[in-house]
Order: C-alpha cells, then sequence, then structure tokens
C-alpha cells in the first residue's frame, strides 16, 4: 500500500491532479496546529463528499466485474493541548465521517483515523514534563478512546485505527503499547538515520504484534538543503549529529532550481536504497510537503516499489 500526504488549509485541493496520477492507495488529511476550525471543517465536508459519493456508487462497484481497487481516506486526529472532552468530540466527528461506509465493508473506499498526539508549539513546551504532570492526552489516549467508541457503536465499526512512529526516536515499546491500544496501521517518520532506522524497524518486525499490523515506511520529497533540514527538524533529531551531516553531504551540490533532475534522483535512490530495504516494511506513505516536492512527486513515484 502506497498512501499520500493531503494537501490542507488554503492548499486544500491543489494537489488533486497529482494525486490522481500517481495512483495511490490512500490520502492521508494532517490535523496542523496552523489549521484552524474553517479550514479543519472543510476538510470534513471533502472527506465527508467524497465517501458519500462512494456510498451511492456502492451498488455499482459492487456488481462491476473489474477487480475492486479500494482507496484508503484518512483522518487525522490530534490531541495538541485540548482536553479530554474536546479530544473524545474530535474523535466522534472525524470517525463519523465515515459513517455511511457502514454496516458492511465498502468496495472500494475505506475509511481511517490516524491517532497522534500533535505538534503544536505550545504542547512542545510542555512535552518535557510529559504524562499525567501537565494534563496532555496523547496518541495512546486518542487510540484508547477511539477503540472503545468504535466498541459501543458511536463511531463506525469498520473505521479503521491508526498510529505513528519515529524510527529514529521511538522506543519499541512504544510500538508495542500503540498495537496493544488498536493500531493496526503505522506511518513512520523517513529512515533518515539509516543504521539507527534500521535497528528499529528490524527489533519491531521481530516482534509478535508486528504480525498484526501494516507499517508504511515514511518518504519526503526533498527539494533542497532548507528543506532537508527542516525535516530533520521535524524529526526530532539534531543538525550536528554524525548521520545528519552524513546525509546532508549526499544532498546535490547545487541549487533545487538550477538542476532538479538531481533531486528527483536522490529522492529515487533514498526510496530505493533506504526507505525500502528497510525490515518489515509493508508499503510507503509519500509527503511532498511544498509545492516543489508535490511536483517532484509523480516522477519519483513513476518508478518506484510499490
Amino acid at each position: 500500500m502506497t498512501t499520500c500526504e493531503r494537501r490542507v488549509g488554503d492548499k486544500l485541493g491543489t494537489d488533486d491532479s497529482a494525486f490522481a496520477r500517481s495512483s495511490f492507495d490512500g490520502e492521508v488529511y494532517p490535523d496542523l496546529p496552523v489549521v484552524g476550525p474553517g479550514m479543519a471543517h472543510d476538510i470534513d465536508e471533502r472527506i465527508r463528499r467524497r465517501v458519500q459519493a462512494a456510498g451511492t456508487d456502492r451498488a455499482a462497484a459492487a456488481s462491476s466485474s473489474a477487480p475492486a481497487t479500494t482507496t484508503v481516506v484518512v483522518r487525522t486526529v490530534a490531541a495538541q493541548c485540548l482536553d479530554a472532552e474536546r479530544v473524545i468530540s474530535k474523535i466522534r466527528t472525524s470517525g463519523n465521517l465515515f459513517r455511511c461506509l457502514d454496516p458492511n465493508p465498502h468496495p472500494t473506499v475505506r475509511g481511517a483515523l490516524l491517532c497522534v498526539s500533535g505538534g503544536d508549539a505550545a504542547r512542545a513546551s510542555k512535552e518535557p514534563t510529559s504524562g499525567p504532570a501537565n494534563g496532555l492526552k496523547d496518541s495512546r489516549f486518542i487510540l484508547g478512546q477511539a477503540y472503545e467508541m468504535r466498541e459501543r457503536g458511536e463511531i463506525p465499526g469498520s473505521v479503521d485505527l491508526w498510529a505513528v512512529a519515529n524510527p529514529m526516536t521511538d522506543s519499541v515499546d512504544s510500538f508495542r503499547w500503540k498495537v496493544d491500544a488498536g493500531a493496526r496501521c503505522f506511518l513512520t517518520q523517513p529512515p533518515f538515520f539509516r543504521e539507527r532506522s534500521r535497528s528499529w524497524f528490524e527489533t519491531v518486525a521481530a516482534t509478535d504484534q508486528a504480525r498484526d499490523v501494516d507499517i508504511l515506511v515514511g518518504v519526503p520529497m526533498i527539494t533542497s538543503l532548507r528543506n532537508l533540514e527542516f525535516w530533520l527538524d521535524l524529526c526530532g533529531v539534531s543538525q550536528d549529529d554524525r548521520e545528519a551531516r552524513r546525509l546532508k553531504s549526499t544532498l546535490p551540490n547545487v541549487a533545487q532550481e538550477t538542476d532538479r533532475a538531481a533531486y528527483i534522483e536522490w529522492n529515487a535512490k533514498f526510496i530505493r536504497e533506504t526507505a525500502w530495504t528497510m525490515a518489515g516494511v509493508t508499503g510507503m506513505h509519500v509527503m511532498p510537503v511544498t509545492a516543489s516536492g508535490l511536483q517532484m512527486t509523480e516522477e519519483v513515484m513513476r518508478d518506484a516499489p510499490h
């Protein structure tokens, strides 16, 4: 399975053509701190229309002699700094976007919730004292609540629960906890630090919990040195780490604007020689992020392993 992170906020919908041409199996709508209530409503309405249209086509899809191609539509639910009541409300709202896909599995569309802690600045300032001391709710809280709400019928029973993992910083115990809390698919951060990430993937693949889940390795579309530095910061690793310096040294020694082909090849090589070689990987999650990255996606993915 290959999924793609969709653009949101004022960029919502600008990636429709690229998404359609690249033949992804799933689309993930992030829940970002910069996306206010109005923009979040726009995302929800887009997903609702998508699944309602699929619902009206259920009979036609079921009777078609052509093999069904299933797309997974994923709505992210981030705790950020919300209290328990507001987090539960988000789970209910997001989960019920997929209500029309029940009671029977739909032949062409599935719904999922990606349960994450969130990364806004206010949360980051409190996380050194994570847990009951700061009152923050995390991804395990969301997974646990969503699982129980699904069991009680408060959200559709067909909704899958997804989680995230960072192979450069997370413990294997974190993976186990999330699986035990209900996660059945993981999207990882890019394995930029190859050996550190390889150790995490190999250890995870050897666990009993790994038998029950899909693991989609994260693949960014790097467009420049500055863009790579943004990603390293996002992944919570030091720019001065030996592995970070090694990775930077592999970038094309050209400006992205002067040799776009060099960055296309860099990204393709990262997929072939690093991301896709990790143990236990069952697919990829592509994250274009920028307009330049989006433009590269179709060319990079054309020959990428699936």
